[in-house]
């Protein structure tokens, strides 16, 4: 049985967690909006350009829960494109600029 105390600490830490999602969940739908920004900026600006085709092609791979492939160097003893420049993005970030861009 859960007495007085033990409910409020309960629904204080549900209340705690469930403020950290939607702080995470704002931060990433932000980022998606920046990186869908910049992708539109370069496709008006050099469309079909080899970059923008490999952008495509890594971001397609990371949506799908892929590292983005190799990019041919190392930094910091990390060598794909997840690694290196995505190294804390969650998969459905790469899945929504994936389909605001129409790249699927």
């Amino acid at each position: 049985m859960i007495t007085g105390k033990q409910n409020e600490w309960f629904y204080l830490q549900t209340w705690k967690r469930n403020r950290r999602e939607k702080e995470m969940q704002e931060k990433w739908n932000k980022e998606v909006s920046r990186l869908v920004e910049h992708y539109q900026k370069m496709e008006e600006v050099v469309p079909g350009s080899s970059m923008l085709n490999e952008v495509r092609f890594q971001y397609r791979h990371m949506a799908a829960g892929g590292n983005g492939g190799e990019l041919g160097f190392e930094e910091g003893g990390k060598s794909t494109c997840r690694e290196v420049n995505y190294p804390n993005h969650p998969t459905w970030v790469f899945q929504k600029v994936v389909a605001q861009m129409g790249w699927s």
